[in-house]
């Protein structure tokens, strides 16, 4: 037991440290691409972030436990849109136009129902995984090509670069994304006993 609380704690600190440099190298990498902070966090701290989860799931599944990663990956959206979401509107209010994050929005509200239509047969195939993964590249592409459009029309509208040391937003970005796996991986102990 009190292994287990010190490793508890020692992976909320991680990720805490973690997080904080990540959306340093977010935000760094933001003013660098001159693209929106609301496309920078979608994307590259949407990877970050989910790294954990990701961890623990691959894991668990590599371990013969996949239900440990629908569990994590059901629960890791509630916690990150009412617990996570709710925490930061209450340091302040947000604002937010849906024209910006409509197709966002949709598919975040349609993947969990997709699930639930998948699972509906009483089992998740690798069929469904292949269609689950197939949404997350045609997002990524979706992602991508906004990306470029914004980032060109930055360009004509400004072309001097910006003074922004790229070494150090990639070393806040590498340290952050090491935090945020290290934080999402078993030791050895919790490995032998869960997995």
């Amino acid at each position: 037991l009190v292994l287990d609380s010190l490793a508890l704690i020692a992976a909320i600190l991680l990720a805490a440290i973690g997080g904080e440099a990540f959306l340093r190298g977010v935000l760094g990498f933001s003013a660098w691409l001159r693209l929106p902070k609301m496309l920078v966090a979608t994307t590259l701290a949407a990877f970050a972030t989910s790294s954990p989860e990701l961890t623990v799931s691959s894991l668990a599944a590599l371990a013969g436990k996949p239900e440990i990663g629908l569990g994590d990956a059901l629960g890791s959206n509630v916690v990150n849109i009412a617990l996570i979401l709710g925490i930061a509107l209450m340091f302040g209010s947000l604002p937010a136009r849906l024209e910006e994050i409509r197709r966002d929005m949709i598919l975040a509200l349609a993947v969990p129902f997709i699930t639930f239509f998948l699972i509906s047969d009483g089992v998740l195939s690798r069929a469904d995984g292949a269609v689950l993964l197939c949404l997350f590249v045609f997002w990524l592409v979706m992602m991508a090509r906004q990306a470029l459009h914004h980032r060109r029309q930055q360009l004509e509208e400004a072309p001097d670069a910006q003074a922004v040391k790229f070494w150090l937003i990639s070393l806040y970005a590498l340290l952050g994304l090491g935090c945020l796996l290290f934080a999402g991986k078993p030791t050895p102990h919790h490995r032998n006993r869960y997995f």
